[in-house]
């Protein structure tokens, strides 16, 4: 017999195939035997009678379930349980509530939900959650294959390449800092276009692997903030960091002070204008 998709099948019809392979099952006929009499590949058989078999051969296991996603699996927050866990981000630091990171990522939110809310979801859920609360960070740009400013892609071709030498000589992580303003999907503002509500920023630090971390501030962002940043960065890090600020808002602290002799041997930056760069 030719074999069909059981998925195209109503549920009626679902059920009468798993109570025919079950009867032919008691009748001593072997899977391969039973594909080809119901057409359903061998392996679903199998799956039909281990499944009857471990409800101790109850026919309501048998019966079709619900199908389709149910209400709510897509979003497992409530409208509540959003506004705790924004206002924790907005507020505090990670390390406020004795969770081991310094920033805010995917899995630190994921983590902080459970520990707050007491729901574990899934880390694809918590991105869906970050996207719609309008915390997607801006990338780097490192393609040439773009629209851009032609001075800076050719820094991209020359100037790029030789500080990618010089830090894997150096044994430095590279780390590109910006800032993007947070508005309406935030704060929960449909009618404000997100440009015109610039309530909060996000400073945020994008490695050349794409682990991304970042903190919010309701604030104007000041030097001592992005002195703790830069703090928070080489400790969570480890390494000695070669930190390139692509963003036009934070050339205002192209001369910030770092602190000690050590900080500085470790640390070092660069700021671009993306029309031509400064180095500190």
């Amino acid at each position: 017999m030719r074999k069909s998709d059981g998925r195209r099948l109503d549920e009626k019809d679902q059920y009468k195939r798993r109570k025919k392979i079950i009867q032919l099952r008691q009748k001593g006929k072997n899977n391969k035997e039973i594909s080809e009499l119901v057409g359903c590949c061998p392996t679903h058989v199998s799956t039909i009678w281990q499944k009857y078999v471990k409800a101790k051969y109850d026919e309501e296991v048998l019966k079709p379930g619900a199908r389709g996603r149910k209400e709510g699996d897509k979003r497992r927050l409530s409208p509540d349980h959003e506004k705790i866990i924004k206002n924790i981000l907005l507020k505090k630091e990670p390390t406020n509530y004795n969770i081991n990171y310094y920033f805010w990522s995917r899995k630190a939110i994921k983590i902080i939900i459970k520990k707050e809310i007491g729901i574990v979801i899934p880390i694809r859920l918590v991105t869906d959650y970050i996207k719609r609360w309008g915390l997607s960070v801006q990338k780097p740009i490192k393609s040439r294959q773009i629209n851009f400013d032609n001075e800076y892609l050719n820094w991209l071709k020359y100037d790029y390449k030789l500080i990618l030498k010089e830090t894997k000589k150096n044994k430095q992580e590279i780390v590109w800092i910006s800032t993007c303003f947070v508005g309406g999907e935030f704060f929960n503002d449909p009618i404000q276009p997100v440009k015109s509500v610039h309530k909060a920023i996000i400073l945020s630090a994008t490695t050349n692997h794409g682990d991304i971390r970042f903190l919010l501030y309701k604030k104007r962002l000041a030097e001592v903030d992005l002195r703790h940043f830069i703090k928070l960065l080489h400790a969570d890090i480890g390494k000695k960091l070669y930190l390139i600020f692509y963003d036009k808002y934070l050339n205002k602290f192209i001369n910030i002070k770092l602190g000690t002799q050590s900080t500085k041997k470790n640390i070092e930056l660069l700021f671009l204008d993306f029309s031509s760069t400064s180095k500190l």
